[in-house]
């Protein structure tokens, strides 16, 4: 799929367009954002059960 060219798209086409665009958009950095997460969470727990067991961080 090539550049859309918004000089001869109406404006509920440009409008289609940029609403598709965003929603992939939201979804990609909702991935993003599981992930990060995630990984924090788990960092989190794994700095309790260290403390837990060690004492001292």
């Amino acid at each position: 799929m090539g550049k859309v060219n918004y000089d001869r798209s109406d404006e509920s086409e440009v409008f289609k367009h940029k609403s598709f665009s965003s929603q992939k958009n939201r979804r990609k950095m909702g991935h993003v954002m599981t992930w990060v997460l995630s990984v924090l969470a788990v960092l989190i727990a794994a700095a309790c059960i260290f403390t837990f067991f060690v004492g001292v961080i």
